[in-house]
C-alpha cells in the first residue's frame, strides 16, 4: 500500500497492532485486521472520547454484533449503570442511534433497536448494487499493487475463518469483508463515492448477515472475491464491475434470511 493509501486507510479503520517486519503468517494477518465494523468510518484522530461518544461507541457496537438483538427495549438508566455514566450522555447517544436508524424511539417504550425489513434490506442491497460496482469500475484504473496484494491476503484470511467454527470467526469474516471492500472504495480515490456508499453499508445486519450463509453460500462468496481482485489485478473496469455486482446480489438472499430471523425478535 501507498504511503497516501496508508493515510486513508486509517481515517476509516483502526487496525489493531503494530506491523511486523518478517512476512505475517495468515494468524497475524488476521490479527491485524481484526477490526470491527463499529470502526469503519470512524475518525480516528478522537483520542479522548467524550462520554457521549462512549456510550455511543459501545451500545453501537453492541447492536452491530448482536449483543443488543433487534426488538430489544434499551432503558437510560440501565445503560447508564452499565457504563459508569450518567443518563444525559446515554440519551445523547441513544438519539444519534436514532438519526443512523439503528433505533426506533416507540410510544410508551421507548428506544428499541431497529428492525428491518425485507423490503429495508432489499433497497439496501440494490443500492449497493449500484454504487459498488461503479466503485470497482473506477478502482480498475487507479488501484495500486500493494493493494491487489493487500485484498488477496484478505481472501485467505476469509477463506480461513469461512468455517465458523467460533464466534471469533465470524467476527473474524466480516472483519476481513468489510476492510475487503473498503480498499477497493479507498481506491477510487473519491471521498464523495466513499460516503454514499458508506450510507448502504452501515447497517446492523452486516456482521449477522454471515451468520445466515449456507456452506455453498459462502464458497460462493469466497470465489467473488477472487474474480474481483482478478479483474482489479487485471484493470479490467467492465469486468470488476460486472463481478461486484454479481457478488453484492448474491448476497440478498441470505441477507433475506437475517431480517426474517432479526423480525422475530422480542422486545425485553
Amino acid at each position: 500500500m501507498t504511503h497516501q493509501s496508508k493515510e486513508q486507510a486509517s481515517d476509516v479503520l483502526r487496525i489493531d497492532g503494530p506491523a511486523a517486519s518478517p512476512p505475517p503468517s495468515h494468524e497475524d494477518e488476521a490479527e491485524r485486521y481484526s477490526v470491527t465494523i463499529r470502526t469503519e468510518f470512524r475518525d480516528a484522530s478522537e483520542s479522548s472520547p467524550t462520554a457521549a461518544e462512549r456510550a455511543y461507541q459501545e451500545v453501537r457496537q453492541r447492536i452491530l454484533d448482536g449483543r443488543l438483538p433487534a426488538g430489544r427495549r434499551l432503558k437510560e438508566l440501565d445503560l447508564a449503570r452499565e457504563l459508569g455514566i450518567s443518563r444525559t450522555p446515554v440519551r445523547d447517544a441513544l438519539s444519534r442511534l436514532n438519526v443512523e436508524g439503528l433505533l426506533d424511539f416507540r410510544p410508551n417504550l421507548g428506544a428499541t433497536v431497529a428492525v428491518w425489513s425485507e423490503v429495508q434490506i432489499e433497497q439496501m442491497f440494490r443500492i449497493r448494487a449500484m454504487l459498488e460496482p461503479f466503485a470497482a469500475e473506477i478502482a480498475a484504473g487507479e488501484i495500486g499493487e500493494a493493494e491487489i496484494a493487500e485484498l488477496r491476503g484478505l481472501c485467505r484470511i476469509m477463506e480461513e475463518a469461512a468455517r465458523r467454527e467460533s464466534a471469533a470467526d465470524l467476527m473474524k469474516l466480516a472483519s476481513a469483508n468489510a476492510r475487503f471492500h473498503r480498499i477497493i472504495i479507498d481506491a477510487t480515490r473519491s471521498e464523495h463515492l466513499a460516503k454514499l456508499i458508506a450510507m448502504a453499508m452501515d447497517a446492523p445486519l452486516t456482521l449477522r448477515i454471515f451468520s445466515r450463509y449456507t456452506l455453498e453460500e459462502i464458497q460462493r462468496s469466497m470465489r467473488h472475491h477472487l474474480e474481483v481482485v482478478d479483474a482489479l489485478a487485471h484493470h479490467d473496469p467492465a469486468w470488476a464491475a460486472s463481478a461486484m455486482r454479481t457478488h453484492i446480489l448474491s448476497g440478498l438472499g441470505p441477507a433475506r434470511k437475517a431480517s426474517q430471523t432479526e423480525g422475530k425478535g422480542s422486545p425485553h
